[in-house]
């Protein structure tokens, strides 16, 4: 039987079976509940459960990791002291923006690309330079690996001996 916060009493009484005979003194004796504090973190990092007695001191985990994503911190404070009931908290994430820029040499100007993280990039971009043909995008400066729209990283692109950097 729970009478205080976060204790629990050790055994239960049978007062019918106990005949009174004179004044006594009856002393309760308490075991500390222990409670936990989980974390969801959605595709972050895995963050471990903090179990402990009621009324100790926590200590907050590191915050998790997911590729892509900020972490923002959690949905709610983390307790400095173990509360009485187990709790669970949530991670905020914010996805991360990569902003992509072209030089092309040329009079033309390309506006910026702004992406989310995993957004798929298509570079559907006509450019014309006086006494060359365009070939495409490049990720290396030999131009060896063309540089595909399904790619989810970032890159330097080579254009003609350009250099053009994706975050």
């Amino acid at each position: 039987t729970s009478l205080n916060d976060g204790v629990t009493l050790d055994e239960r009484w049978l007062f019918n079976s106990t005949n009174v005979t004179g004044d006594i003194t009856l002393y309760a004796k308490w075991t500390i509940n222990q409670y936990t504090i989980t974390f969801e973190t959605g595709d972050g990092s895995s963050v471990a459960s903090i179990t402990q007695d009621y009324d100790t001191s926590v200590s907050a985990p590191e915050a998790p990791t997911r590729t892509g994503y900020t972490f923002l911190g959690w949905d709610q404070s983390i307790p400095t002291t173990m509360p009485a009931g187990n709790i669970t908290v949530t991670a905020l994430w914010q996805i991360n923006q990569y902003t992509i820029t072209f030089e092309t040499y040329t009079n033309d100007y390309i506006e910026p690309l702004i992406l989310d993280f995993n957004e798929n990039i298509i570079l559907d971009l006509e450019i014309i330079k006086d006494g060359f043909i365009f070939d495409d995008w490049y990720l290396d400066s030999n131009y060896n690996e063309i540089f595909s729209s399904n790619s989810k990283q970032s890159y330097y692109l080579y254009y003609n001996n350009l250099v053009h950097r994706l975050p």
